[in-house]
């Protein structure tokens, strides 16, 4: 089945990126940080839908030399269960090996959503994630 969504090496708009976040149940940022957050990612992919929206997300930070982070994994509800977030996935994951080498990649997975990123090499840590936030309670998962 060919994918019908196209995957694009770039970051959202920071209107996406919020809306992305919300409508997938993850807490919204603070709208006045998320133009300076996107600009300080490593890298971004987004895809979009035939129709030309941006419905999925997902970036990389860190230092890029010894750390990344894979962070804002999002694909609009409608969209989900049809390639996109696995193809996003694959992307970065190539993007990180291609420009970042031998670093030490991360993630926290939202429940459900393990196996995804096992299959791309991933694997538990034996860790706990933990969080410190001052953004507000929305009822959301972070």
């Amino acid at each position: 089945m060919a994918l019908k969504y196209t995957i694009h090496h770039a970051l959202p708009s920071p209107e996406d990126h919020i809306r992305l976040r919300t409508i997938c149940g993850l807490r919204p940022p603070p709208p006045a940080k998320v133009a300076a957050a996107l600009a300080a990612s490593l890298h971004g992919i987004i895809a979009k839908s035939p129709e030309g929206e941006t419905i999925g997300t997902v970036r990389a930070i860190g230092d890029g030399h010894l750390y990344v982070q894979i962070v804002d994994m999002a694909v609009h509800p409608s969209h989900q269960r049809q390639g996109v977030g696995k193809k996003m996935l694959d992307e970065m994951i190539g993007w990180i090996d291609e420009e970042c080498g031998d670093v030490y990649t991360s993630l926290i997975a939202m429940p459900g959503s393990e196996e995804m990123y096992r299959r791309v090499g991933f694997v538990e840590t034996g860790g706990r994630g933990m969080k410190r936030t001052k953004w507000p309670k929305t009822g959301v998962v972070s």
